[in-house]
């Protein structure tokens, strides 16, 4: 694939030099305080040429910013922009030494994934996010507004919505986002005549601009910004499964569902999971 700068298309490919440099690109909003009213949005690079039992290690880790806080930033490509300008010099090529073959060459890096959880990369990517109508930043599934929770709800069955289309998604066959597609709208929405218009369409296509990040021909939208499973299934899928599962996820009445464990289910899990403590290596984590 041709690196491309602008419109300028380079004469030479991505990863032709076995010495390129293959980046990931990660940034999140964290508590630096006891109490966790204020927040701070540090922006770190990783080496994913590095094998992966060292890339990930502290000392390998390329801090490249903090954006400060006390709250989320309003406009999260502002603080991007200085970078964006040093990873578009490094897809030109930057002159460097090679100190085995004793010559100069030219150092290309470039962008190949950018994760974080869901709220982060919905700014990275100016989307709308998980509450909007169009939630999923992958697919084109759309939500329904459910009155009683004041949230939109997105059931892949929707034969009680008569009003509704499509009346059904396929879990195996969810209308995919494109880049194309996806670079399209946000330029549609970009440059809508008015701002009435311009959030007529962001509502209508969950995206709510052209983001920086764009600009890097080595990042297809959205395919290489993945979920982070740590806090897609960890810090939020199991919680409220755990929730569901006892009777107490949000105001659903979960009286004598089918899914409820009796008490003396839980009382076993519990006690499996505190005697497999005794045999787990530390190192697989709590």
């Amino acid at each position: 694939m041709d690196v491309v700068v602008g419109d300028e298309k380079l004469p030479f490919w991505f990863f032709l030099d076995p010495r390129d440099i293959a980046l990931g690109l990660s940034m999140d909003g964290f508590g630096p305080f006891k109490h966790r009213t204020k927040t701070t949005w540090p922006i770190i690079l990783f080496n994913y040429n590095l094998p992966p039992e060292e890339r990930f290690w502290k000392d390998n880790i390329i801090s490249v910013g903090v954006i400060p806080g006390p709250k989320k930033p309003c406009d999260f490509d502002s603080f991007l922009w200085p970078l964006v300008q040093e990873l578009l010099q490094l897809a030109i090529g930057v002159q460097a030494f090679d100190s085995l073959s004793k010559l100069l060459f030219l150092l290309h890096a470039y962008v190949i994934l950018v994760f974080r959880d869901i709220p982060a990369v919905s700014m990275i990517m100016r989307i709308k996010g998980h509450n909007a109508k169009l939630p999923c930043r992958m697919c084109e599934i759309k939500g329904i507004w459910n009155d009683t929770l004041k949230i939109h709800y997105v059931p892949l069955n929707r034969d009680n919505f008569s009003s509704v289309s499509p009346c059904q998604y396929n879990l195996s066959a969810l209308p995919l986002h494109t880049y194309e597609r996806f670079i399209q709208q946000a330029e549609e929405v970009q440059n809508a005549v008015t701002a009435a218009a311009s959030d007529q369409l962001a509502t209508m296509y969950g995206v709510k601009g052209i983001p920086l990040l764009s600009s890097l021909a080595s990042l297809s939208f959205p395919a290489l910004f993945p979920y982070d499973f740590m806090h897609l299934i960890w810090a939020n899928l199991i919680p409220n499964l755990i929730l569901m599962w006892t009777g107490n996820f949000k105001d659903l009445d979960h009286q004598d569902e089918g899914y409820l464990p009796l008490k003396s289910a839980w009382e076993a899990i519990g006690a499996a999971m505190a005697a497999a403590g005794d045999t787990i290596p530390a190192t697989f984590g709590a």
